[in-house]
């Protein structure tokens, strides 16, 4: 495509046309040449970005030309520029996209491949494709297409930092001659560093731009005094000129047509090709579409909304930061249009449709995260925001040990890192500091107000992660806990007064940020840049949070409901609980945890839980140390892979009255008291929802394999009783889907495995299965249980209470099951008897007893059905009178049950 030459644009005019009686002629006309040598050189170079990216809009020589006559728009026609500032702002239109291409690389691909980045993209491309952790062969040798999406975010996420190279970079013959892009041996050695650096900061944020461009650069000896160069206000140019960019130069309709891009680029291409080169009117810029978009362009146009409101944005930001720096004014401040779809598209036009932004808007985003980041998403547990500081603490300190070649295991220090919980008194307060402090990686300005405060975004999927850490979001053994962004923010689910104190732990000692939040998350925090607080405590430490909390909010840590009165005073007593129970959170992390509370250190854990002893296991897991548990602590064995431990755990025996440590990522969930799990022991928990509940055990399937053969001989080993045996059935059921290997059933005839209970079936013909009703909802049934509401034969009278009767007590009628187990049963809440007909999507696997029976049955192609009966008579009681519950011997026992009965017999 045929576009205006760079020197007749304005700008270029401005400092390069000839003056009268000018005595800086000779000047002018060396930089211009100068200029000319140099875009020579660098056309070669972007001339080769196709090649890396052919699906990308034009990226060539063209692209830097045209860009003289964007920034001539953008600046307006008194806009002052000397000679040597045009230069090195030409020299940025010219690189500042040169790292696109292969050959701006020393080993040209060779070096994207090997680098960093690479690995991290290709995982990422996995992870588009719902490969969330890739094997080693496809990491390595990945197929076109994740190659060919790796390198294009490597070279776009790479091109701004290369190009800051290229301004000084050698290219070498064979003969050894080595040459560079600026030929002018005074300006590559007096500019070659400034140019780098304003090619490359057109992709830094502009807060970092402000930052790092101070005051101007003098003239070198060779040319005029007065002719500085103010590289904040060219740095500012370029980041504009490159986002105004967006028009038909940039797609040019005989290219599109024989390139014919796909996919996303094709919507870039067809938008720009449709959109004039922006004008100037009066302090904002214009643009208009050649040509309307049609209904099924809809996408390519909102596209390029997008594009323009990102165009908008820079021009204000510059505006605003060359207005507070005192630098000269660009004529455009604006786009015109830009934010709102009906003023745009009477310039950008449409047809046959109406563009309406329907995109989700938050207008108080403050109660979103109240309500989804606070106690509607966790509940009123007061451990949640402590839990979730803690975890942040954890991955900083993981993720250090990645990037950190000081911070690595070594033999004396397994698992380098030091986290602090302490809780202080405040002065003349009845309130406390919670206090959590780690010696991780620690947070830059920017990452806390850009990741830590951005709800819902987590910091360690983030671009800005992969920016700042390169190889860590590949790393195959960095696992953050961390995933939906949003923990951070449960602290004001019982604060409002909140502090961060954090550096990056390569900064020095006098660039610690301080953000404070005096009102939660409705009042804006104050920040400040101060030098390492006093109060820090770790040696090295990075990052310390102070959360101020009432006199209630400990007491509550340590509650237990039906042990601590709640006017109880924080005495010893108390501090031993909250000692406990934070121990018990901390237990299977490998990072070492220490609570201070009131100036008294205390090690709450000895990383790694799961490379210990089994009796330093159990003293942690058997909460009621009064129980003879010896059996079940037998069962527990170690849950792992050849390279990583996943737990140390057994079959729950039913001996266990508290739930399993469920450890995510090492952070344990303390499950509430009498709640029966599969297992007993601590073991590593996967999670998907943002409340971070535990769900699945995480250990990869050949892991969970060789644990439950170890624990199915470990049940026929074991002196087990009849009840044991049973319930770790069940619990295998549960975990596995199928509970046969150990299969056993306490009924009328005794404990029977899952070959005599076929033959006790196909014997009597029958096989009763008792229900157990839960008084709170006459819907939810289970069976397989005697804890009964009794019927007597006399009067059929409900009575209201339980009564738990030994089964020897009763002459059965039949084969009846008379385990007290609660174990799922599918029926309906009617008063008449009915076949129960049971698809196979009923019966989940061999994972409770009656999908055992009903599924072993089928298998064997024996006959049956399966009938609910809602009052079956399951025997006489024979047992001692009870005038309690005028029940005496002789009396029918009336149930609800199932009963599964032969048809043809086995």
């Amino acid at each position: 495509m045929k576009i205006r030459p760079y020197d007749r644009s304005s700008l270029w005019r401005a400092a390069f046309a000839e003056r009268s009686e000018d005595p800086d002629r000779r000047d002018r006309e060396a930089l211009a040449e100068a200029y000319r040598q140099l875009r020579d050189r660098a056309g070669v170079l972007v001339g080769e970005i196709h090649a890396a990216l052919p699906n990308l809009t034009v990226h060539d020589l063209t692209h830097a030309d045209s860009l003289w006559d964007v920034t001539s728009e953008i600046c307006g026609p008194d806009f002052k520029i000397n000679p040597l500032e045009a230069f090195v702002l030409g020299a940025s239109f010219l690189l500042h996209d040169a790292g696109m291409a292969f050959a701006a690389y020393r080993k040209g691909i060779m070096d994207i491949e090997n680098s960093l980045e690479w690995r991290d993209a290709v995982v990422a491309a996995w992870k588009s494709r719902g490969v969330e952790d890739p094997t080693g062969h496809q990491r390595e040798q990945p197929p076109s297409d994740v190659s060919d999406e790796a390198i294009f975010q490597v070279l776009r996420e790479r091109h701004a930092s290369q190009a800051k190279e290229l301004a000084v970079a050698l290219w070498t013959l064979p003969s050894g001659r080595a040459l560079a892009l600026v030929q002018n041996d005074d300006l590559l050695e007096s500019y070659g560093l400034l140019i780098g650096d304003i090619s490359a900061s057109h992709h830094w944020p502009l807060p970092e731009v402000a930052r790092y461009f101070g005051d101007s650069t003098p003239a070198s000896a060779a040319w005029p005094r007065d002719w500085d160069v103010d590289g904040l206000t060219l740095a500012s140019i370029l980041r504009c000129a490159d986002a105004c960019a967006i028009d038909e130069t940039r797609a040019p309709s005989f290219l599109y047509a024989i390139r014919k891009p796909v996919g996303v680029s094709k919507r870039h291409w067809n938008f720009q090709n449709k959109i004039y080169p922006a004008k100037r009117r009066e302090d904002g810029l214009i643009f208009e579409s050649k040509s309307s978009f049609q209904a099924n362009e809809a996408d390519d146009w909102w596209l390029c909304f997008d594009a323009i409101e990102v165009a908008d944005r820079e021009l204000r930001g510059v505006d605003a930061l060359l207005a507070d720096r005192r630098r000269r004014a660009l004529a455009a401040r604006r786009v015109i249009g830009a934010g709102d779809p009906d003023i745009l598209s009477s310039s950008v036009k449409v047809s046959g449709w109406r563009p309406v932004n329907t995109l989700p808007k938050i207008s108080d985003p403050s109660s979103i995260i109240e309500r989804l980041g606070g106690k509607q998403l966790y509940g009123d547990e007061p451990i949640v925001p402590l839990r979730e500081l803690i975890q942040n603490s954890v991955d900083a300190i993981r993720a250090r040990r990645f990037v950190d070649p000081h911070f690595s295991p070594t033999s004396t220090e397994r698992y380098p890192g030091q986290v602090l919980i302490e809780f202080e008194r405040i002065p003349q307060s009845p309130e406390y500091w919670m206090i959590v402090e780690d010696n991780g990686i620690g947070m830059s300005e920017r990452t806390i107000t850009r990741s830590l405060l951005d709800f819902g975004t987590s910091f360690w999927a983030s671009p800005a992660a992969a920016r700042l850490y390169p190889g860590l979001p590949s790393e195959r053994d960095f696992k953050p806990i961390g995933k939906f962004g949003i923990g951070f923010f449960s602290v004001f689910m019982y604060s409002d007064v909140v502090v961060v104190m954090s550096k990056e732990f390569r900064s020095g000692l006098d660039d610690w940020v301080l953000v404070s939040f005096q009102h939660g998350v409705r009042g804006r925090g104050d920040l400040s840049v101060v030098k390492m607080p006093k109060e820090i405590s770790l040696p090295n430490a990075n990052t310390r949070v102070k959360v101020r909390v009432g006199e209630d909010f400990l007491r509550s840590l340590s509650r237990r409901v039906w042990d601590v009165p709640r006017n109880d005073s924080l005495d010893d007593a108390q501090h031993s609980r909250l000692t406990a129970r934070l121990s018990q959170l901390v237990c299977a992390l490998d990072v070492r945890v220490t609570l201070r509370i009131d100036g008294n250190s205390i090690s709450l854990n000895e990383p790694l839980i799961y490379e210990k002893d089994l009796e330093t296991i159990w003293r942690l897991v058997n909460v009621d140390g009064k129980k003879d548990n010896s059996r079940q602590k037998n069962m527990l064995s170690l849950l792992a892979t050849a390279d990583r431990p996943y737990g140390y755990c057994g079959l729950n025996l039913g001996r266990y009255d508290h739930g399993a440590f469920k450890s995510v990522g090492g952070i344990v969930a303390i499950n509430k008291y009498n709640e029966r799990d599969p297992i007993v022991g601590v073991a590593e928990y996967g999670v998907s929802a943002a409340n971070r509940s535990p769900e699945n055990l995480a250990a990869p399937d050949e892991a969970i394999s060789a644990w439950v053969k170890e624990q199915v001989k470990r049940v026929r080993k074991g002196k087990l009783s009849a009840s044991e045996r049973e319930h770790a059935t069940w619990c295998l059921g549960r975990l596995v889907g199928d509970a046969r290997p150990i299969f056993c059933v306490r009924t009328s005839e005794g404990a029977l495995n899952l070959e005599q209970l076929v033959a006790a079936i196909g014997r009597t013909g029958s096989l009763t299965i008792p229900i157990y009703s839960y008084p709170t909802s006459a819907s939810q049934r289970h069976f397989g249980g005697l804890s009964i509401q009794v019927f007597s034969s006399a009067d059929a009278h409900e009575y209201q209470t339980e009564l738990y009767l030994n089964p020897d007590e009763i002459n059965f009628c039949g084969l009846t099951v008379v385990s007290t187990l609660l174990v799922p049963a599918f029926v309906a809440d009617v008063d008449e008897e009915f076949d129960l007909m049971l698809k196979d999507d009923d019966l989940d696997q061999y994972r409770d007893l009656l999908s055992v029976v009903v599924k072993t049955l089928t298998e064997r192609g024996t006959g049956f059905k399966v009938k609910y009966v809602p009052g079956a008579n399951l025997g006489r009681y024979t047992g001692p009178d009870s005038p309690r519950h005028s029940l005496k011997g002789g009396d029918d026992i009336m149930f609800e049950t199932l009963q599964i009965i032969l048809v043809d017999g086995i």
